[in-house]
Order: C-alpha cells, then structure tokens, then sequence
C-alpha cells in the first residue's frame, strides 16, 4: 500500500503544479498582483509535493524466495552489432545491396600523350583560350 501511495503522489506531482500555475496566471490577468509576487507559491507547492511523498514510509524489495535458473538465449545466426539501419533503408529504395562493400576503383594515370581521351575518370574539359 505505502508503494502505491508514493507512486500516487509522484504522478500527482505533475498536474498538481500545472493548476497551480494555472491559478497563478488567472490571478495575474483579473486582479492587480502580477505574476513576479505570486511565482514563489510554486515553489512551495512543489516543496510540498517532495515533502509527502518523501513521508511515505518506504518497503523493501520483494525478492523471489530462491533463485532462478539462468535465462538462456538460443544462437544467434548473425551479429546484432553489425546490423546498419542505413543498410536497410537502401535496400528498402533500391533493391538489393551486396553484403561486402566493393575494392575502390584502381585510379588510372592517362599517358601524356592521351590526355584529350575523354574517361570516366577524365571527362572532356572545354578548349581553354590561348594565353
């Protein structure tokens, strides 16, 4: 019971000093005193939320009588520290992907003598005017 208690007073905690401030605005807009005089009332209402569920007696943990067995996990195929989210988002957009990323493109050196060719690598660069 003195469980269940305190938890009342925490969940009540919240919507406790969410009309306490609704009452303080409402003083501001019809009357006269401004919110700077009144502010320090949540304060102390959230002083007196701690206070009572601080007063709740607290009971021990219920611990099971003996011990359980050990939970056993069943073998895993893969490893769950190599799952990629972005992996799955491509492969959702286009299709398969390939489990191992490829080798990095061998980087190809054009001769002197053939560097107007257009590649891949060297695209056709625009006739540059005489200097």
């Amino acid at each position: 019971m003195d469980a269940s208690l305190q938890k009342l007073i925490r969940a009540s905690r919240g919507p406790v000093l969410l009309m306490t401030l609704g009452v303080l605005l409402a003083v501001h807009q019809f009357t006269g005193i401004s919110f700077d005089q009144t502010f320090p009332v949540l304060i102390i209402v959230f002083g007196l939320m701690w206070m009572l569920e601080r007063m709740v007696p607290r009971t021990g943990v219920n611990l099971p009588a003996q011990p359980t067995a050990p939970v056993t996990l069943p073998p895993m195929d893969h490893d769950p520290l190599l799952y990629d989210p972005l992996r799955e988002v491509h492969r959702n957009v286009y299709g398969d992907v390939p489990r191992k990323a490829a080798a990095p493109a061998p980087v190809v050196v054009q001769p002197a003598d053939q560097k107007d060719i257009p590649t891949a690598e060297i695209p056709v660069r625009p006739p540059q005017p005489p200097v």
